[in-house]
């Protein structure tokens, strides 16, 4: 509370004062040497979950891959034909297999 011996601030007659830009945050610098100080400061320390640990077992990813890749090439073998040939019912699973598996593994081109 203003009592009667205290005068009001004066304002700015005219312009308008100029909104001040925000302040700025000192830029980031890597963990290591300390410039301002002189001295190493310890790495930073990230806070958060542990780091994932993935264990991946190839066979049961073939496995998903291979076995409904072989039926549906029998049932590819035999969409035309009642009793196809045992060459053509090979080809048609051997295909399908192929297919299966360059969707779960990436073969590197050797030319």
């Amino acid at each position: 509370m203003r009592g009667p011996l205290m005068a009001e601030p004066r304002k700015k007659k005219g312009r308008s004062a100029k909104p001040q830009p925000p302040a700025r945050k000192p830029p980031l610098r890597p963990p290591g040497r300390d410039h301002t100080r002189g001295m190493d400061t310890p790495p930073l320390r990230l806070r958060g979950p542990p780091p994932l640990r993935l264990r991946v077992t190839p066979y049961e990813i073939v496995e998903d891959a291979v076995r409904p890749a072989v039926l549906g090439g029998l049932r590819r073998a035999t969409k035309h034909t009642d009793h196809p040939t045992e060459d053509e019912t090979a080809k048609a699973i051997a295909d399908w297999v192929l297919v299966a598996l360059t969707e779960v593994l990436d073969f590197e081109d050797h030319e």
